[in-house]
């Protein structure tokens, strides 16, 4: 039986699959695996590229990477490698292989092995399928686990009753996956997630795994679904959130709608940001950052997201701000800042904040020091001031450009007076 594509994806995509498999077509198997088998299923357009190949990896790769003048970056000790194009896109290659825990919580020791193997060392039976992408075969499925029937059901089942004790982020993945996907998550694999967190699993994982996965979960439109499953699962505790942070889930249901509203189209590290200051006021932030690696600029903009969240600027509440005083509380605001407090604040917050990013942001002054300069004034730290009254004339009176020079002059005027 083969997968029937048509319908599925473009056919500019199912050419690109096609030339993957012919590439090694005297080589060894090649095989679209993972979760662009599930998406594919699925039916989902946008598909990612990871390819699993019966042999040497490293050299179908950089084969690839030759054929299409692509970047290579190669992970020899996964037998793997990321092929990125001009565009941003990429395929991951790795050797299919099998997987050994020295012990739970470790990462895996990995050796080749064939397609069947590979699939087995798999998180859920809905990942451990392979579509084979060789010219003979393409487009048949490899699924020894019944993964496309259990997608089918919309029924989440792990592979085995050890899969959470050897790698307790699957607890995390289970979550997100069910949430996104409206999967019910079958009995005996609820059993073994709860005897896993039971057993502090999720303590034997390392800080850096683990956020990220976190990631992964706040950049998920179902965040706040997955992270509900968790607090059922008595799992937040693990990951640094209290009984209060609980109780602020909802709020991250808002985000979605803050990015429509606003028309921001954020990074990951912003909705990791903006959903953690949401979660957390600024003392409470602190003490989480102190324990978990985010990236120094996550950590400022999530700073700045658990003020604009819990302490907004007072003039974020007026229901008709001067342009100039909104500007000055706003400007230079990342996005995770601007997306908490539209999540977090009531009509006249999200209404300032949508004036601000749409209309006001963008608003420079048409007057420079450059331009203070050839009038004969000395630069300056005043020059900062003068500039400042210039734009807010701008913002506040629509003024043109003499009026925004002629409102820079006064400022210094006034300040050289005696």
């Amino acid at each position: 039986m083969r997968l029937a594509m048509s319908g599925r994806i473009t056919r500019v995509k199912l050419k690109w699959l096609q030339s993957l498999g012919q590439l090694d077509e005297m080589r060894g198997p090649v095989y679209l695996v993972g979760g662009p088998v599930r998406d594919l299923i699925l039916g989902r357009l946008e598909l990612d590229t990871d390819i699993a190949v019966e042999g040497d990896a490293l050299d179908y790769a950089r084969r690839l990477a030759e054929r299409d003048g692509a970047k290579l970056v190669e992970y020899p000790e996964f037998y793997g490698a990321t092929v990125t194009y001009a565009d941003g896109s990429h395929v991951d290659v790795t050797a299919s292989r099998s997987e050994t825990y020295p012990h739970h919580g470790a990462l895996p020791e990995v050796s080749p092995a064939d397609i069947a193997q590979d699939l087995r060392r798999r998180d859920f039976t809905i990942n451990a399928i392979a579509l084979s992408l060789s010219p003979g075969s393409f487009g048949e499925p490899v699924d020894p686990y019944d993964g496309y029937r259990h997608l089918r059901q919309g029924r989440l089942q792990a592979l085995h009753d050890q899969s959470f004790l050897d790698d307790a982020t699957r607890i995390l993945r289970a979550a997100r996956f069910a949430a996104r996907l409206g999967l019910r998550i079958e009995p005996a694999t609820q059993q073994w997630i709860n005897r896993a967190i039971a057993d502090s699993a999720l303590a034997t994982v390392s800080a850096q795994r683990m956020v990220t996965e976190l990631r992964y979960m706040f950049g998920e439109p179902a965040a706040r679904w997955a992270l509900e499953l968790l607090r059922q699962w008595g799992a937040l505790d693990a990951l640094g959130l209290d009984s209060k942070a609980a109780g602020r889930l909802p709020l991250l249901g808002n985000l979605l709608p803050a990015q429509r509203d606003l028309a921001l189209r954020p990074e990951a590290d912003a909705l990791t940001a903006a959903s953690l200051g949401l979660l957390m006021p600024p003392e409470r932030l602190e003490r989480w950052l102190a324990r978990w690696p985010l990236t120094s600029s996550e950590q400022q903009a999530a700073r700045r997201a658990a003020i604009m969240a819990h302490e907004p600027p007072t003039v974020a509440f007026s229901t008709s701000p001067q342009s100039s005083k909104l500007y000055a509380a706003l400007q230079g605001l990342p996005a995770a800042a601007l997306l908490a407090g539209w999540a977090a604040g009531e009509s006249a917050v999200r209404g300032n904040l949508k004036r601000f990013y749409r209309r006001l942001a963008s608003i420079q002054a048409d007057v420079s020091g450059e331009d203070l300069l050839a009038l004969g004034y000395e630069a300056g730290p005043r020059f900062k001031a003068a500039l400042a009254v210039a734009l807010a004339a701008k913002l506040d009176q629509d003024a043109d450009r003499d009026g925004q020079l002629a409102a820079a002059v006064h400022v210094l005027e006034d300040e050289d007076k005696p």
